[in-house]
């Protein structure tokens, strides 16, 4: 008995991180609008960040961090038309407004939010936009999808994992 709890004692838990995103999409006319939201801690995961002496994670780290982190989504975030055709984007920018001067505390990484914005820009009103993330490069990815159409609520919300497509039929009607 006292065996046994000494080897359990000394295995380490081992846990499988998730990148998580939450995204919008919503389709207008002529473009796409994207607002993808996701927590400061999958910029300490994908780059390895360290905490300081104070148990934070420097702003300024976690803003370049994230400057970075904007072409790894670019590259990995795909609008296609019905045809197949890949659609341009304009980066719109980021909100780093929950990254406080003085850091983000270790507790605080699922709490603070960053907001990237682009624009996809579309054929005249669209009857498919295929939708596909490829995330998860050194960790699982999921992406909550809010599916919009004008501002309105095109179906229910969609879970893309790494490597799934989705295809959204419009109805301009």
């Amino acid at each position: 008995m006292l065996l046994t709890g000494m080897y359990a004692c000394s295995l380490k838990a081992v846990a499988h991180p998730i990148s998580l995103t939450d995204v919008i999409f919503d389709v207008r006319e002529d473009h796409v609008r994207v607002r993808l939201g996701m927590a400061a801690e999958d910029l300490v995961l994908h780059y390895e960040l360290k905490a300081n002496k104070q148990y934070r994670i420097e702003s300024d780290k976690l803003k370049e961090a994230a400057g970075k982190y904007r072409e790894f989504l670019e590259s990995r975030l795909q609008l296609r038309t019905a045809d197949g055709k890949l659609l341009s984007s304009d980066f719109q920018g980021v909100n780093l407004s929950q990254l406080p001067d003085d850091g983000v505390l270790q507790t605080e990484l699922k709490e603070r939010w960053l907001n990237y914005h682009w624009k996809f820009h579309a054929p005249v009103k669209p009857q498919f936009i295929t939708i596909r993330q490829e995330f998860g490069e050194s960790q699982p990815a999921s992406m909550d999808c809010l599916l919009l159409h004008n501002g309105f609520l095109a179906e229910r919300a969609r879970q893309l994992v790494s490597g799934e497509s989705y295809t959204l039929e419009l109805d301009w009607e």
